[in-house]
């Protein structure tokens, strides 16, 4: 009677060409994964590059910018400057510079004349005192200082607080600064309009304020 089981020596011989075969499919495996990392690695280091050749277009790019920025301000500014210097008074070119151009009319007006007929007196409330005097043709308002030192000495004046309004025959009451009350003061007014300031008033006043 014959034995059925296989021969021991083919069951060697077939598991050792299973582990052959299941090596060989490892190893084709590692092989396989290392391939994939080598391309990956590959693949980082393209993009790497591009992103990298990216950054400098974008900073060259930014560098022409600049300077065509530049050679436009530089081309802008000296065209501006030859408007300023030989066409002054074109307010057109101005404003196709970008330019804000406030058109201002220069008055026919001479410069007002001095100040004249001034007077003082005590206020209607202590430490305020009262002026008044003729206005002065051309005149748009008139500025008011005072002294209560050498009323020849420009330097010693200060000026009154606002200016007054023209008005047929001009007068206005001031505070006396700290200082300034039961002293001799003077006043001198001066005329002033578009054109300039007239010659201030001869000093008055000459009185003590309460």
């Amino acid at each position: 009677m014959m034995d059925a089981r296989a021969n021991p020596t083919d069951n060697q011989v077939k598991a050792k060409e299973i582990a052959t075969n299941l090596k060989d499919d490892s190893n084709q495996a590692v092989q396989d994964a290392g391939d994939l990392v080598d391309t990956a690695a590959d693949n980082m280091t393209a993009a790497i590059q591009e992103q990298q050749a990216a950054i400098d277009v974008k900073e060259a790019s930014t560098a022409n910018l600049h300077i065509v920025n530049s050679e436009s301000c530089k081309t802008v500014n000296d065209a501006a400057y030859v408007v300023m210097t030989q066409h002054p008074n074109d307010s057109t070119l101005w404003k196709k510079f970008g330019f804000s151009v406030t058109e201002e009319i220069i008055s026919d007006r001479p410069i007002p004349g001095k100040v004249k007929n001034g007077g003082m007196s005590q206020g209607d409330f202590l430490k305020t005192f009262d002026i008044q005097f003729d206005p002065v043709e051309y005149a748009d308002n008139y500025t008011v200082e005072y002294t209560k030192g050498d009323p020849l000495d420009a330097s010693k004046y200060i000026a009154a607080k606002g200016k007054i309004t023209v008005l047929s025959r001009t007068s206005a009451t001031f505070d006396a600064a700290e200082g300034y009350t039961g002293v001799v003061l003077w006043v001198k007014v001066t005329a002033h309009n578009t054109k300039g300031s007239g010659p201030s008033s001869d000093p008055f006043g000459g009185m003590i304020i309460q």
